[in-house]
């Protein structure tokens, strides 16, 4: 049964890989993004919980420094992909809240190369990936 899932996991990413890299995209970045445009005031942040490669579930909600994230994230570049992706791929949630308590809700990949806002995906370069991924790992300590 894993084998099955591995094999279908698999493919589903060549297929995936065979279509972003036959088709090209322009660069854009984040700032015209609902939560780049308002004051955000407060950040949750929920982490996946993995363990011998299956997914128990996720971490409470925690409070996070949210500010050197949210500048970051609206300054880099992206290209929006047209794929969908699995929601076992996630690796992190976080949810974003305006002075209106308006919710905003990124989910992040396992590579750290997509992120899903609102529906809408996108892919960073492999700097920007690195750089979000230490961003998102300080709140963990």
């Amino acid at each position: 049964m894993k084998k099955t899932i591995l094999i279908c996991a698999v493919m589903v990413a060549l297929a995936a890989m065979t279509i972003t890299s036959c088709i090209s995209w322009k660069k854009m970045t984040l700032s015209d993004e609902a939560f780049c445009k308002t004051p955000i005031v407060r950040a949750e942040i929920i982490f996946r919980i993995d363990s011998a490669n299956y997914i128990i579930g996720w971490t409470d909600p925690e409070p996070y420094d949210f500010q050197p994230f949210v500048d970051y994230l609206c300054h880099c570049r992206v290209r929006q992909v047209p794929i969908s992706i699995a929601p076992s791929t996630f690796l992190v949630k976080v949810k974003l809240y305006d002075s209106n308590n308006n919710e905003y809700n990124l989910v992040f990949t396992t590579n750290g190369y997509l992120i899903g806002i609102e529906g809408r995906i996108y892919e960073f370069s492999a700097e920007d990936a690195c750089e979000i991924k230490k961003l998102l790992e300080q709140a963990k300590q």
